[in-house]
């Protein structure tokens, strides 16, 4: 046997782990991939660069994400991770719709084990740890058996994933919690989305002033950047409603009337955001 000899091993003792995960289907990546990867892959990186940026919180969010060209896997393993993963799926909600894209997908609970070969130098004992990884997950195969059926663009959420996420809620005073609701550990609900990440929070913030904003606000450069990628997201709900495939057509329609319930009660404190919802006659 030769002195440098490689041999391939796991890195530790296959386990399993209790994890909350997220398998989100992005819908509508083989057009993204024709308009901007045929030459290069860079505006589809620089995607996911704010999408890893998203997950790598400046506090620790406990995240973990893998990328498989339309399909994202987020996972964690604490309940207190929570917040951060639906935060960051309503990021990826809104900058893919800037993209014409839509995420459909699932958040669940269960066993997830991702594990990882090395090549041992047998001569020097070194470990090369960028060898390839496996992942099999339980966990995995039931959000995407969910994700599978769904017929809406929307992420479903297991119930016992909410019980958990609300527990969290228990420690914070009476006056921040938000209003009590009973979730069955097996039925799944609606993540609330779209028009609902950070990115957006300035224009929420306004509107829910009691008197309107004032001008000096009305027209700074990061609410006139929000507004403007309203207004973009607004042209890629019509063209994609305007669809020839009324599979895709009937997707767009459902996402419309959600803008139109987020924007409303915008337009009613921002000047630059009246007309920008959608009419009905024209879905």
């Amino acid at each position: 046997m030769p002195i440098n000899w490689n041999v391939r091993a796991l890195r530790r003792k296959p386990r399993y782990q209790d994890v909350y995960l997220a398998y989100l289907d992005v819908l509508g990546f083989k057009n993204l991939m024709k308009r901007y990867a045929k030459g290069s892959p860079q505006h589809l990186v620089r995607l996911f660069e704010k999408i890893d940026d998203a997950v790598h919180h400046p506090r620790e969010s406990g995240l973990v994400q893998q990328y498989l060209s339309d399909s994202i896997l987020i996972w964690c393993t604490r309940p207190s991770s929570l917040p951060y993963m639906f935060d960051v799926c309503n990021m990826l909600q809104d900058e893919l719709l800037l993209e014409g894209c839509l995420i459909r997908g699932a958040i669940v609970s269960g066993q997830h084990y991702q594990g990882c070969f090395d090549q041992l130098n047998l001569s020097t004992g070194a470990r090369n740890r960028k060898s390839g990884e496996i992942i099999i997950s339980p966990a995995l195969v039931k959000a995407y058996l969910i994700e599978s059926k769904l017929w809406e663009p929307v992420i479903k959420v297991e119930g016992a994933v909410l019980i958990d996420h609300n527990s969290l809620l228990k420690g914070l005073p009476q006056k921040l919690r938000p209003p009590r609701k009973r979730f069955s550990p097996a039925r799944l609900y609606d993540l609330p989305g779209y028009l609902l990440s950070l990115r957006f929070g300035v224009l929420r913030a306004g509107a829910s002033r009691s008197e309107r904003p004032s001008k000096e606000w009305q027209v700074h450069p990061d609410v006139k950047k929000e507004i403007a990628a309203i207004k973009q997201i607004r042209g890629r709900i019509l063209t994609g409603v305007g669809n020839s495939n009324p599979k895709i057509a009937r997707k767009w329609k459902y996402v419309s009337k959600i803008f139109n319930s987020r924007v409303r009660p915008l337009t009613k404190s921002w000047d630059l955001m009246v007309g920008i919802t959608i009419d009905t006659y024209t879905v």
